[in-house]
């Protein structure tokens, strides 16, 4: 089995499904929503597990309700989070995901400047255990730690 570590953000996806994407200031109603975990690591995370890889999950999530929701979903799915950082008073990432009939998409992201601001924590160590890394280039400082040590242990990046 690969492992593959996944470096980046991590976010609660609230998807609404409309008609078509309001193209003036209005309330519209929506025909469907649910809420799903997103981001540019934790997503590849998912599918790598679900495809019978190993995955491994590395970014921040803050210490709210949202940072719960995503952090039981990645565990759902068996990816490994037992090097995520909650940051306490911080809010997690979250977006709201508009869809219309023909598939266009209105997305609109919040994440705290904090979730992204520090990657001394990562543990870069724990690299050699890996076959692969995958960095979400939106956390620019992770995703360079990450990738330059997995260059100098000889670790395919993404």
């Amino acid at each position: 089995m690969k492992r593959v570590i996944c470096t980046g953000l991590a976010v609660l996806d609230h998807v609404f499904y409309l008609p078509e994407i309001p193209k003036t200031p209005i309330k519209s109603f929506a025909t469907n929503y649910h809420t799903v975990g997103g981001g540019n690591a934790s997503t590849p995370a998912v599918a790598i597990s679900r495809a019978g890889g190993q995955a491994i999950f590395w970014g921040s999530l803050g210490d709210d309700l949202n940072g719960d929701i995503i952090l039981s979903e990645l565990e759902g799915f068996g990816v490994d989070v037992d090097d995520v950082t909650r940051l306490k008073g911080i809010k997690s990432g979250v977006s709201s995901v508009l869809i219309d009939n023909a598939g266009e998409r209105l997305i609109t992201n919040y994440t705290d400047r904090q979730l992204i601001k520090n990657a001394d924590w990562l543990p870069l160590s724990k690299l050699v255990e890996s076959d692969a890394v995958l960095a979400d280039l939106r956390w620019q400082e992770g995703a360079l730690k990450t990738l330059r040590r997995a260059r100098e242990l000889g670790i395919p990046g993404i």
